[in-house]
């Protein structure tokens, strides 16, 4: 069985990951290892500065940190789903 052509992962994916993680080090390693693949990233340092920026709502994928002050990872799905966003936590 022949293998699919290799697509990049931009023409897949036009919608950011976002990565919410109140760990720098964390957000910064996680971003440039998706970069290095060819995604797009944005990176918030807290749960409510994510979900305070509109640029949220287009995200084709969450990674969020479920510990963090203030506003928890939890909290930020809650918040997403009261939009009506859809999820699928893996």
């Amino acid at each position: 069985m022949p293998l699919p052509p290799k697509r990049s992962p931009q023409s897949e994916i036009q919608k950011p990951i976002c990565i919410v993680d109140d760990d720098e080090s964390v957000s910064d390693s996680l971003q440039a290892l998706l970069e290095t693949f060819g995604f797009k990233v944005q990176s918030y340092g807290s749960g409510s500065g994510f979900l305070a920026d509109e640029r949220h709502r287009a995200a084709g994928c969450l990674l969020i940190d479920q510990h963090m002050p203030g506003t928890s990872g939890l909290d930020g799905v809650d918040n997403l789903r009261k939009e009506g966003a859809k999820s699928q936590p893996y």
